[in-house]
């Protein structure tokens, strides 16, 4: 990218200068390290990372810099794909001074594309089967839902886990004819069990986390499953649902 800025510097209404990333012939740089001191004006530039939802990354702003293109000197030594300006006027030179136009050339973008997956996967039990599905993606910076439905009562929950295939000291999925509960199926760890859900309908209920801007996160997997209390269903009293994987992303 690069930037060219039309300067009437007495304010008759002509272009006196145009102003340019590379000082090419013909035009000048709009910089000086105290200025403007004799220059009518600087213009400085700033990058960031920028989510398609507009959210800017938190520590990814970079310095104020001279200019946009520079390998060196420019904001796309930052990495970003967002660019902000601001320009200091010298009045006490050029109390007339008026920019024209200031045109920017932005090729190509950093933006991050990686898409939010949210996949259902794995065998649930009940009758009707506990189902849970998606709602909402997860987005960094939204909120990811997932509906656990057919539940039989209201003791309900969600686990979550880094896995979907182990859980100390078994593989996954594990079918739990074991603990009677015959064609129920541990599908995910449990680094997180027993989170609640919200009521949405009879025998319905939600789930909802914030994906925080983290882009550490983006393509992490995490593994949601659901289960409840069905009183009859078999030995255990207890129904599990199929996983869900959300694969986190920024769109």
């Amino acid at each position: 990218g690069s930037y060219e800025l039309d300067v009437d510097t007495d304010g008759d209404g002509i272009i006196d200068v145009t102003y340019t990333d590379s000082g090419a012939p013909g035009t000048q740089v709009a910089f000086e390290p105290n200025g403007p001191t004799t220059l009518p004006l600087v213009i400085q530039f700033q990058g960031a990372s920028q989510l398609p939802s507009g959210t800017v990354i938190p520590g990814s702003t970079g310095p104020w810099r001279p200019g946009i293109g520079s390998p060196t000197t420019g904001v796309n030594a930052d990495g970003g794909n967002a660019v902000r300006f601001r320009i200091f006027y010298n009045r006490g030179l050029f109390p007339d001074i008026v920019v024209r136009e200031l045109r920017l050339f932005l090729a190509g973008s950093n933006s991050p594309t990686t898409p939010a997956v949210a996949t259902p996967f794995g065998a649930a039990c009940g009758n009707p089967s506990l189902g849970l599905d998606s709602v909402a993606r997860p987005i960094i910076g939204q909120s990811a839902v997932v509906e656990l439905t057919n539940a039989p009562t209201p003791v309900v929950g969600i686990h979550l886990g880094t896995s979907n295939t182990f859980s100390s000291p078994v593989a996954l999925p594990y079918e739990m004819s074991a603990v009677g509960m015959p064609g129920c199926f541990i599908h995910t760890s449990f680094e997180a069990f027993g989170v609640s859900l919200h009521p949405t309908a009879p025998g319905t209920w939600q789930y909802s986390q914030v994906i925080p801007v983290n882009t550490n996160l983006v393509g992490q997997p995490f593994y949601l499953q659901g289960f409840a209390y069905a009183p009859g269903a078999n030995v255990a009293n207890i129904v599990t649902s199929n996983g869900i994987k959300w694969e986190i992303g920024d769109v």
